[in-house]
């Protein structure tokens, strides 16, 4: 069977609508993106290693697809009642279990780190309770990780919330706050986009957890073509390519670190 399904993404959500003509163009609901595993190039195309790896997946599938935005809830919500195909990418826990299901491959992994200005004395190990009488932000409604969403929760850290990873970073260049949280990858390209000098990200890392495309349970069939299609893909080279591409933002931390040494 030949699907054709529109792709639609806001920050952490793509979802696939079927029915479209070949020429529907795509609607953008809302621009905010997590680059650079989805975002919007200079020619207003959405982009990003995720974006690639979904597009591939879909193909390989025997899926057309094309990408637009709208809100995380109500892709979330539009999804889990059937109304639209998948939402990407999405963690794998027992409560979205119930509502969706999962390729058995996931797309790759999303490393979560703190980041700090050098020089910052922030002597970071793992342990969270280092963080409780510092100035910590979040992008607000984003998980993070367990331990650390369940402090926050549980009322032992108080952290600053922004709107994105851009207005994330620039909390922590203005000194704002003392430490952020958030995907390393995202922060690399961030920081080389607007060429920050002196942040570092520290070591061991918050949470690497494995980013999936969820389907709908009426797309049982069509997930079990995907997961297959993603696996041939890590099997082929194609995802490590991609993935070796954008990595080289990750340079940029040491560089920094040479630059404080």
């Amino acid at each position: 069977m030949h699907y054709f399904l529109k792709i639609t993404w806001l920050a952490v959500c793509i979802i696939f609508t079927p029915g479209l003509s070949a020429g529907e163009p795509i609607k953008i609901i809302q621009a905010e993106f997590i680059p650079p595993y989805i975002y919007e190039n200079e020619s207003g195309n959405i982009v990003g290693l995720f974006s690639e790896l979904t597009t591939e997946a879909l193909k390989r599938a025997g899926t057309d697809s094309k990408i637009i935005i709208v809100p995380w809830a109500r892709g979330y919500a539009n999804v889990a009642q059937g109304k639209a195909n998948a939402l990407v990418p999405t963690f794998k826990t027992r409560e979205r279990e119930l509502d969706f299901i999962y390729p058995d491959e996931p797309l790759d992994k999303i490393n979560t780190v703190l980041l700090k200005k050098n020089g910052t004395n922030i002597k970071w190990s793992g342990n969270l309770n280092v963080l409780s009488n510092q100035r910590v932000a979040i992008v607000r409604d984003v998980y993070i990780s367990h331990n650390f969403n369940q402090e926050i929760e549980n009322k032992k850290l108080t952290v600053y919330k922004a709107s994105s990873y851009e207005t994330l970073l620039k909390m922590l260049v203005a000194d704002r706050v003392d430490i952020i949280a958030m995907p390393e990858m995202t922060a690399a390209y961030i920081i080389k986009k607007n060429d920050y000098k002196n942040i570092e990200a520290l070591k061991p890392s918050l949470n690497e957890t494995l980013a999936y495309i969820a389907f709908t349970k009426a797309d049982r069939e069509l997930t079990q073509k995907v997961s297959k299609a993603i696996k041939q893909m890590s099997e082929d080279g194609f995802t490590q390519e991609r993935i070796n591409h954008y990595n080289q933002y990750n340079n940029v931390f040491t560089q920094n670190k040479k630059t404080r040494d």
